[in-house]
């Protein structure tokens, strides 16, 4: 090795030690800084009590100054040290070297300088000239220690700016530590937040703070501590609002519609409670629905829609559909009567749903999310109408003439259309068994199934159903509506009874009626004679008077209207003949002659009744008007002896009718008397057929036939008996008659009869049936 690398490897060992002396001169600026800044930055938290985001910013900061003065001062000359970077040069450690040594001075950097020249010269000469100029100067420096230049010892006068703070660090460790040991917990935990010590404290009483989005949402704070204070504001992003004071220690503040997350926290009497986070969750919103009603199809009426109606009224069998446009909604849920049914998803926000409804029914809905349950609160109706019954009224007419003879009017309705209109009737009354035992008899009446309301028309002839005395027929109107749902309903009109009289009631009410024509007519025969004398004196008056009077014309005037009173009597009395007739023919099976008899009595009142009467007053009431004497002497004169001639013809009409009835009654009573003796004769042969059986029949069935027979046997007593009555009347009804007719004595025929009936009674009582059946055969 040269001289000259030994120079070299002295000036590297130079600049080795250098940048030790740097690396430990950085690492006391290092702490010293270190100290400082942790001391300045916990002081001033501790006093400050920054939040959050200045305390973060001071700890980051506090890192990245003290890295970089570590990394400036300390770490870049270890790198060097590691000869790693740039260092100094060679010219760089000479000058440093000459600085400290005096007898050294440019002597270093001249020989380095001369060492370059060399290594540039151009001839070998000129080098060889150098280098021996190099050697020289070499051979004076060896002696001087290049490495003394550096003193490590002296960096501990730096150790005073350490040191410092550090005691300073020590004293606050020992009199005060929570001065820097709470300030370095919240610089450390930068993120949290830390409230400032307070005679209070701020007690959040909500469980979760978890807010509903366009809710509002209710805080609820209480105050503990020593003091309380007057007012306590909540602060949401920045902005304060009191909050309402409930107590002395209890405040609430209500979060008004909340629509994205917020951060809250409380300040009283200039303390700050720690930040709340409070989370808004979205809620499941109903926005809209639409509603689509199919009807059924026969009630004719068109589909229909509707939105946002939650109410409805439908007729039963209508096919609700839904459809609900929704937000933040993961599931849908309609509430029927305390039954939850899941609604079907058919796109994002969309869910559909639908029902056919036959009764009323409520409900709800129910939205929710993977947070809340949302429920509708309004609770809606489905008002269902039924296909309601069809509804018929009917009124009835009977026929002027005949009883028998009806006519309906009626009217036929439904809500939504008919279907079927009959007209049914049957038996529920008859001697006859088999008309009792006949079904229900329909006729099917035409109807106009389009139309809800119409009327209808029906007549009915009972003298097709031959009818008897004693008959009762009970008919209705049955109408069916067109319900598909439930099937076809039906209504009933009210029920009609038509009930035959009796033969006893047809026998009195004949007897009656009767009594009346004939009263009636004596009646109009004394008031047509009346009138007829009273016309016979008006006439002598207007014969006697030149002029007629006043009182003249009032008593003509009143004749007038007493010839019309005959007139209406007249007709009355005719309505009523016929009526008589009528129910003759519809209940009692008249002969030939007798009818004719009774179509000859019809002509007379047919005569009696002037058709020309009524002009006749007419032309009289004029005449009166214009005082036309001798004309109304003539008309008068007329009308008497019209009057006169209707006289003659009561007269005639009213025998005539006592003869009628006189023949009715004995035709009447002659074949009632046939059907008696074919009844005896009937109960004769059970009485006798019930004695050859005696013998052979148990004690019980015989009492019960035997008191059947002795029962029959009294009925034919004493209709028997009614018969001798109504024989007896026929008699006095012949004495009435003008001319009497020569009738058959049959009393003592009676007598016998009467007996026989009375010995078989007596016969039968004493078991006798062989004598009774013989006397009931004479009988």
């Amino acid at each position: 090795m040269n001289n000259y690398q030994l120079l070299v490897q002295k000036l590297d060992e130079f600049i080795r030690k250098y940048y030790k002396n740097q690396a430990l001169r950085g690492l006391i600026y290092t702490a010293a800084f270190l100290l400082i800044t942790y001391l300045a930055v916990s002081l001033i938290e501790y006093f400050a009590h920054f939040g959050t985001t200045v305390r973060t910013v001071l700890f980051y900061l506090f890192l990245v100054l003290n890295l970089g003065v570590l990394v400036w001062f300390a770490a870049m000359p270890l790198f060097h040290l590691l000869r790693l970077g740039k260092m100094i040069s060679h010219e760089q450690a000479a000058q440093i070297i000459g600085d400290h040594f005096p007898n050294v001075q440019d002597k270093l950097l001249n020989t380095l300088q001369l060492k370059k020249m060399a290594d540039e010269a151009n001839s070998k000469g000129e080098q060889q000239v150098i280098m021996a100029s190099i050697d020289q100067k070499i051979v004076e420096l060896k002696p001087v220690p290049f490495t003394q230049a550096i003193n490590l010892g002296e960096n501990t006068r730096y150790l005073k700016y350490a040191a410092a703070p550090l005691i300073v660090m020590v004293l606050l460790l020992f009199s005060a530590p929570h001065t820097l040991l709470e300030s370095t917990e919240r610089l450390i935990d930068h993120q949290k937040y830390y409230e400032v010590e307070a005679p209070f404290d701020f007690n959040l009483k909500n469980e979760e703070l978890k807010a509903v989005k366009q809710e509002n949402f209710e805080v609820d704070l209480e105050i503990t501590g020593k003091q309380y204070p007057s007012e306590v504001y909540v602060v949401i992003d920045g902005q304060q609002y009191r909050m309402n004071k409930d107590s002395k220690q209890e405040f609430h503040y209500t979060v008004r519609n909340p629509r994205e997350n917020f951060e809250m926290q409380f300040y009283a009497n200039g303390f700050f409670s720690r930040p709340y986070d409070v989370t808004v969750l979205p809620k499941p919103i109903l926005q809209k629905f639409t509603v689509q009603l199919d009807y059924p199809d026969y009630i004719g009426k068109q589909e229909n829609s509707k939105e946002n109606v939650g109410d409805l009224t439908i007729p039963a069998g209508t096919k609700v559909s839904w459809k609900f446009y929704t937000q933040n909604t993961k599931a849908l849920d309609i509430v029927f009567n305390d039954t939850t049914i899941a609604t079907s998803r058919n796109a994002e926000n969309r869910f559909d749903f639908e029902r056919t409804f036959m009764d009323n029914s409520r409900y709800y809905i129910e939205a929710s999310n993977k947070h809340l349950d949302s429920e509708d609160s309004i609770v809606h109706y489905v008002s269902v109408i039924p296909d309601a019954y069809p509804n018929i009224q009917v009124k009835k007419e009977n026929d002027t003439l005949s009883e028998k003879r009806l006519f309906f009017t009626g009217e036929a309705s439904d809500d939504y259309g008919l279907t079927r209109l009959t007209f049914n009737y049957e038996y529920t009354e008859s001697k006859d068994s088999t008309k009792l035992n006949r079904p229900l008899q329909t006729e099917s009446l035409g109807i106009n199934n389009k139309n809800i309301v119409q009327n209808f028309f029906h007549s009915w002839n009972l003298n097709q159903l031959n009818i008897k005395p004693g008959d009762e027929v009970t008919y209705y109107f049955e109408l069916w509506d067109n319900d598909r749902i439930n099937g076809a309903k039906s209504t009933r009109s009210k029920k009609f009874v038509f009930k035959a009289p009796t033969e006893e009631n047809l026998k009195a009410q004949m007897d009656k009626t009767g009594k009346q024509i004939k009263s009636q007519l004596s009646s109009a025969n004394k008031k047509a004679k009346e009138l007829r004398e009273k016309m016979d004196k008006a006439r002598q008056k207007l014969l006697e008077n030149k002029k007629m009077k006043w009182k003249d014309q009032k008593f003509i005037d009143q004749l007038m209207k007493e010839q019309k009173q005959l007139q209406k009597n007249m007709k009355k009395i005719k309505n009523q003949y016929q009526q008589n007739l009528q129910k003759q023919k519809e209940y009692n099976q008249l002969d030939q002659e007798m009818q004719q008899k009774f179509e000859q009595l019809e002509e007379l009142f047919d005569k009696t009744m002037n058709k020309e009467m009524k002009k006749k007053l007419e032309d009289i009431e004029k005449m009166m008007k214009e005082d036309r004497k001798k004309d109304l002497k003539k008309e008068l004169e007329k009308m008497e002896k019209d009057n006169k001639s209707l006289e003659k013809e009561l007269d005639r009409k009213l025998e005539l009718f006592k003869q009628m009835e006189l023949e009715q009654k004995m035709e009447k009573v002659a074949e009632e008397l046939d059907k008696m003796a074919k009844k005896q004769e009937e109960l004769s042969k059970e009485t006798k057929k019930l004695d050859e059986q005696q013998e052979n029949m148990e004690s019980d069935s015989f009492k019960k036939k035997q008191e059947e027979l002795k029962k029959q046997q009294e009925d034919l007593n004493k209709e028997f008996g009614e018969k001798q009555k109504e024989m007896d009347e026929i008699k006095k009804l012949n004495q009435d008659l003008e001319s009497p007719n020569d009738l058959e004595n049959t009393k003592q025929q009676q007598q016998e009869i009467r007996q026989k009936q009375q010995q078989s009674m007596q016969n039968m009582q004493q078991n006798q049936n062989q004598d009774a059946s013989e006397n009931q055969k004479d009988a």
